[in-house]
């Protein structure tokens, strides 16, 4: 089955589009294979946009738009993986953290209290392809 680039491209913007006002949260330990946490922390959330993605490009990537620092984290650790949620909390993606080569880029993995997270990138490929 072959989809046409423009469908796909479309139906990623949609899915990321339940993104808006959401947010994106990181913990510590073991990333699972689904949503299901195990003994994960909770480390710090990262506020979403209103409009959280700029449009899917023809590589099938999608570039978040400005994400607010989390100026208060909630523990300290070191972030592992991320849940992007919907504005009401439900997790929708299951992300990969680091400072290269992942979905969420940080400039440090290492989080902690009294300390902020920024996200310096933010760009997710639409698993479909492109």
């Amino acid at each position: 089955m072959i989809i046409a680039i423009a469908q796909r491209q479309s139906s990623f913007d949609t899915l990321l589009a339940l993104l808006n006002g959401g947010s994106i949260k990181f913990y510590s330990g073991s990333r699972p294979a689904a949503f299901a946490l195990s003994g994960n922390t909770l480390l710090s959330t990262c506020p979403l946009s209103a409009t959280a993605f700029g449009a899917t490009n023809s590589s099938g990537q999608a570039t978040a738009n400005a994400i607010t620092t989390d100026a208060a984290p909630a523990a300290s650790g070191t972030a592992t993986f991320a849940f992007a949620c919907k504005s009401d909390g439900t997790p929708i993606l299951n992300l990969t953290v680091g400072t290269s080569g992942t979905d969420v880029i940080l400039n440090s993995t290492a989080i902690t209290t009294g300390g902020s997270v920024a996200i310096s990138s933010c760009v997710l490929t639409d698993p479909a392809g492109s």
